[in-house]
């Protein structure tokens, strides 16, 4: 692995841990056409991926993650946010602070991974 790649795969890595990983995906159909909704851990370097194969409506969930939570209907029953909340910190926030985090990233990804690096290292 060359230099460059190096610092896209540790700014993938810091992107990744930084957001978090719980996406909840409410317009998916099962086989038979049925509406489901799906709580499923995707990592962020694989989120823009995943949104491009969701606008196109025919994908795997597994290509992008794994299934933590899934049912039948629009949405999920109630005890089932509080325990994604409890278990998983899901945050209905994570679109606004993926793309946040990106674009600080995009603007100086350098800066950004030697100040994490540092605070690890701590």
């Amino acid at each position: 692995m060359n230099d460059d790649e190096t610092k896209i795969d540790e700014m993938r890595k810091l992107i990744d841990n930084e957001i978090g990983y719980i996406v909840l995906i409410t317009d998916a159909k099962d086989d038979d056409s049925n509406d489901i909704w799906i709580y499923a851990s995707i990592p962020p370097s694989k989120y823009e991926e995943f949104l491009k194969a969701e606008a196109l409506g025919a994908y795997n969930i597994y290509d992008f993650g794994s299934i933590l939570e899934m049912g039948e209907g629009k949405t999920p029953p109630e005890e089932i946010i509080k325990k994604m909340e409890e278990e998983y910190g899901t945050n209905d926030q994570f679109e606004k602070i993926y793309k946040e985090t990106v674009n600080t990233l995009a603007k100086n990804p350098l800066e950004v991974i030697a100040e994490k690096s540092n605070k690890l290292n701590k």
